[in-house]
């Protein structure tokens, strides 16, 4: 799945019966929305249209229970790690994003590789304060989306945050990762609709 990176070739990958059977799903059960990562970037039309998920901008705010709620991936809050930032403003870059997918498939592949292998190297060797969320980061994200929940992953570090901010309880629930401990966030109103409660909660 490392390999969203090459968008038009996915089925070539053994990824073609995974997308049917989330069509198949999404048709008879629930709508399905994605919003794209800092490896996955690139899924585009072509997947919506095979997959039949609508892909969510990011930053997005969602109405949950008549409650506004902030979602994002999370890379945009390590604001610490300044050369990331600037590489991932690159890579977002339409006119950089067309040249890419004008490569040969086997050249695509190599650089999506290469930047997978980085990225693991960097996650070992890294400072803590570079793939640290500062706290200011949160709260100028929500304060300019005027919201009070916050839903983000990347940083892989599961949890339910709660903070005060001028006289406001702010909540910010950290998505874990796939790989290890795997956990969906449940989300509900409270009993008199005054706020949400958020709990996660690990797959058996």
């Amino acid at each position: 799945m490392i390999f969203y990176f090459i968008k038009h070739h996915v089925h070539k990958i053994n990824f073609i019966f995974p997308i049917y059977f989330l069509v198949l799903y999404i048709y008879i059960f629930i709508q399905i929305y994605l919003m794209c990562g800092n490896r996955d970037f690139l899924l585009g039309k072509k997947f919506c249209k095979a997959s039949g998920c609508k892909l969510l901008k990011d930053p997005t705010v969602i109405n949950l229970y008549n409650h506004k709620v902030l979602l994002t991936h999370g890379d945009l809050l390590c604001t610490n790690h300044t050369a990331y930032l600037k590489f991932r403003k690159k890579m977002h870059n339409l006119i950089r994003q067309k040249l890419f997918l004008l490569l040969p498939l086997r050249k695509r592949l190599a650089i999506a590789e290469h930047y997978r292998d980085y990225s693991q190297q960097f996650n070992q060797q890294a400072v803590d304060n570079l793939l640290t969320i500062p706290q200011v980061a949160v709260e100028n994200m929500m304060l300019k989306h005027n919201v009070e929940y916050l839903i983000h992953g990347h940083i892989h570090q599961a949890g339910i945050h709660k903070f005060k901010y001028d006289g406001s309880t702010m909540t910010r629930a950290v998505l874990g990762s796939w790989e290890n401990n795997s956990n969906v966030l449940i989300c509900a109103p409270d009993k008199q609709h005054h706020s949400l409660t958020m709990e996660l909660k690990d797959f058996a």
